[in-house]
């Protein structure tokens, strides 16, 4: 199997929007009970925005992804901002599509969104990981990241 790795085409609206596509699947496969998706004119109206943004050279944004003969398999969306008074790399969203999943391509995309980060300075990545989230857990465990907070939640 042939993987390209490479940050998305900011100028590509196509690919952008699937990019988005992408990143709206990564909540739904981590949270299918609560999951809404955006209507098209929503989606037409994030890639017109995030056309913009990656085009910006202060680079808030990476967007990273893993193709299979020219169709993203993997997306990995980055944002640059302050942790803790800190320069930091939150990872806003990893996806891999169900049949490409257990390849390395998250590690892979994980690693290049590290590197991405390193060259912008930052001190930390940070993400947000569901407690059922098992197989994320554990690649984030084996890459070196901790535990830094916890997230409580209380139904009313």
């Amino acid at each position: 199997m042939n993987i390209e790795y490479r940050a998305i085409n900011p100028e590509d609206f196509e690919e952008v929007k699937y990019f988005f596509l992408t990143h709206e699947y990564s909540w739904r496969d981590s949270d299918p009970e609560n999951f809404v998706p955006k209507s098209e004119e929503d989606r037409i109206k994030v890639a017109n925005k995030f056309m913009q943004e990656l085009q910006d050279p202060k680079e808030k944004y990476h967007c990273l992804a893993a193709f299979v003969n020219d169709q993203i398999v993997g997306s990995h969306f980055l944002d640059r901002y302050k942790i803790d008074g800190k320069n930091a790399c939150h990872i806003h969203g990893l996806w891999i599509d169900p049949e490409y999943r257990n390849k390395g391509i998250a590690k892979t995309l994980k690693l290049m969104g590290e590197d991405w980060a390193r060259s912008k300075d930052c001190q930390l990545m940070d993400s947000n990981v569901y407690a059922t989230n098992k197989e994320m857990i554990s690649l984030n465990k084996s890459l070196g990241y901790e535990i830094a907070r916890y997230n409580f939640r209380k139904e009313l």
